[in-house]
Formats: C-alpha cells, sequence, structure tokens
C-alpha cells in the first residue's frame, strides 16, 4: 500500500506510515457589518479562502534511531517549509501540485519506541501559488 509522499524541488519524501489524521477545510472570505435600522446586519462576501489540508499521525520504523528519523523524514519536510510541494496520497483524493506548505509541528515521543508526533498544514489555490523567497 502506497504511503503519503511530498514533493519539492529536489526533496521527495514518503512516510513509512500513512497518517492517521486528515482533515480538508473549506472557508470563505466574508466580513459582517452592522447597520442601524437592518435587522441582522449585512454580510459581504469577498470569495473563497485557500483550502486548507491538515495530516498528523505517528512517525516511526522499527529498529531505526531518532537521527535517522530527523535525517530521512523531518529535516527534508522542514526544508520545503512555505514552498509549492506537490501531493501523492494513497486514494489520490488529495493528490495535487499546488500545495503550499503552510505549517509543521512534531513532538518526540517518550517511550520503548523511538517516534515522532506530527502535524502538517498546507494550503491550496485554484490559482497558481505566488512563493517569495
Amino acid at each position: 500500500m502506497m504511503s503519503w509522499r511530498f514533493i519539492s524541488g529536489s526533496v521527495d519524501v514518503t512516510l513509512p506510515i500513512n497518517p492517521n489524521r486528515v482533515s480538508l477545510a473549506y472557508a470563505a472570505e466574508a466580513k459582517e457589518l452592522s447597520i442601524p435600522g437592518l435587522s441582522g446586519g449585512l454580510i459581504i462576501s469577498l470569495g473563497l479562502k485557500a483550502d486548507k489540508l491538515v495530516i498528523g499521525g505517528l512517525l516511526f520504523e522499527s529498529g531505526k534511531d531518532k537521527d535517522y528519523l530527523e535525517d530521512t523524514y523531518l529535516l527534508p519536510l522542514k526544508s520545503i517549509m512555505h514552498n509549492q510541494v506537490e501531493i501523492q496520497a494513497p486514494n489520490e483524493r488529495y493528490d495535487d501540485t499546488k500545495w503550499v506548505f503552510y505549517n509543521f509541528e512534531f513532538n518526540e515521543k517518550a517511550g520503548f519506541i523511538v517516534s515522532f508526533e506530527y502535524t502538517m498544514e498546507f494550503r491550496r489555490t485554484s490559482r497558481i501559488p505566488i512563493i517569495i523567497t
């Protein structure tokens, strides 16, 4: 079974285990105005915000140490933060090249198994994202 894959430039990372949390959110940009005498106010819709994909889970690989996990997965993923990323998911539902790597958090877990808990957030627009470096 294929796992999640993230590609940006020369960085290509495939997670050893699929995430256990995946959420996709859609939202509109709107402003609400209170107008005297108008019951309920006025809502001005300014359009759609970028789609938000959040995935998270546990990162571990049998027999691998902390340095291996950091060098193979965490540091390469950290290096593509704020870049355009191609995502390839097992079911192809989230596959796209217009994702921008927006936020990345990971925590080392204590215990007998060397592992990290992670959360990654990506944003996608219908247009080609503009990346300023």
